[in-house]
């Protein structure tokens, strides 16, 4: 399992269009992949459960990714979080 705390960094937050990104690259892994904020725990592969976060710019999440390319996946979906859609590469 590879978990860490992430920051939003979209100025408008995670809002639809983000989690439907993040959900698309999300879905390109094997791996199990949930965001927590505070007690509230989504699954990522999930635009509803994203949105339900109302995660607002700069807020902390914590990214928790577990499966064969864990490793990869959280690099990949922390990239996205803390630097927009862009920085996903």
């Amino acid at each position: 399992m590879t978990r860490g705390p992430v920051t939003v960094a979209n100025e408008a937050g995670l809002h639809a269009r983000a989690a439907v990104e993040f959900v698309s690259l999300a879905c390109r892994f094997r791996s199990r992949i949930r965001l927590r904020r505070d007690s509230m725990e989504v699954n990522g592969k999930s635009i509803l459960g994203l949105l339900q976060l109302g995660a607002a710019r700069g807020t902390r999440l914590q990214l928790i990714v577990e499966g064969e390319d864990e490793v990869e996946a959280f690099a990949a979906l922390r990239r996205m979080i803390e630097g927009g859609p862009d920085a996903a590469g």
